[in-house]
């Protein structure tokens, strides 16, 4: 029985090693990495340098944090980018790699993680009012997009004027004035030359793809980002009900900057503070399962956070 203890195995739900407690069953008792309930401890920023860098594994990407060549920033910078509604383009861009390798990382990224690439082509479809089945320098078609999306806690962001201009830029490019067709002048562009009125509607389809790639990117961004400003501003908010009202000296001072709280206060509130935010995050747990926040005492400034 001491024996089948200590053997270690293959964590099913992780990259770890687990202590198994039955030799031939390989039932995970501790495993290494997530305990065997599959909660790595792993970052997520290294995790996504591993995709955009395959030849490095984890720790050694995680080592090289604040170094010249840092893996691990460009990594946060990446997974920022695809999370946000960036491509492989933007990849390309900001790292100075070759489409091949961009669409290789994020391909490696979407596998590994296939609920990302749901979620994203969910937000995709939701708003992409123009599609081109046949591929590129094909007939564009329209679809009706979704008005508005919603954040985790129901907060909506509406695409009503966005979405109407790219319908009338859309329609105007593809029925054109009759007038037009009397234009006989030719446009000499990047790869090829056109009529004047074919250059006209390439510009209009152009500027209506452009208004739509923005919406589906600023949707993108909205379920995330406004789910955490609710979050850390109804915090602030509960941490405000901790000041008595009426004239009083400040017990504390909430300070919400974009995704963080600061609680500056009286030595005798901290452990009050620390409990309200223990119970706001455990509010919250339901709706964004994952959710943490690291909390400190007794910093002498923001920058000790």
């Amino acid at each position: 029985l001491m024996k089948d203890v200590t053997t270690r195995f293959p964590c099913p739900v992780c990259e770890g090693t687990g202590k198994a407690m039955n030799k031939k069953k390989k039932v995970i008792e501790d495993c290494d990495e997530c305990g065997g309930k599959g909660d790595t401890t792993k970052k997520l920023h290294g995790l996504f340098a591993e995709a955009l860098f395959p030849e490095e594994d984890y720790e050694s990407i995680l080592l090289t944090k604040g170094e010249e060549e840092d893996l691990y920033t460009k990594g946060k910078q990446g997974v920022f980018s695809q999370m946000y509604g960036g491509n492989e383009a933007t990849l390309m861009d900001r790292f100075s790699i070759s489409k091949e390798t961009a669409l290789e990382a994020t391909d490696r990224w979407m596998r590994r993680y296939p609920g990302i690439k749901k979620a994203q082509q969910k937000i995709t479809n939701a708003f992409q009012s123009m599609r081109q089945p046949d591929g590129f320098g094909k007939r564009v078609y329209w679809h009706d997009p979704q008005e508005y999306v919603e954040s985790m806690l129901g907060f909506r962001r509406y695409f009503t004027l966005e979405n109407s201009i790219a319908k009338a830029l859309f329609d105007l490019a593809e029925k054109p004035p009759k007038a037009w067709e009397g234009i006989k002048i030719k446009v000499t562009r990047r790869d090829r030359e056109q009529w004047a009125t074919g250059a006209v509607r390439s510009a209009l389809f152009g500027a209506a793809f452009g208004i739509q790639g923005c919406n589906v990117r600023a949707a993108t961004n909205h379920v995330i980002q406004s789910t955490g400003a609710q979050i850390t501003k109804n915090l602030q908010r509960r941490l405000w009900e901790l000041q008595p009202c009426g004239i009083s000296e400040f017990n504390l001072i909430p300070l919400n900057i974009h995704d963080e709280v600061h609680a500056p206060c009286l030595p005798h509130m901290a452990p009050k503070i620390t409990e309200v935010v223990n119970e706001c995050v455990e509010f919250y747990k339901p709706i964004v399962p994952l959710l943490s926040m690291a909390w400190g005492e007794k910093l002498n400034s923001w920058a000790d956070k």
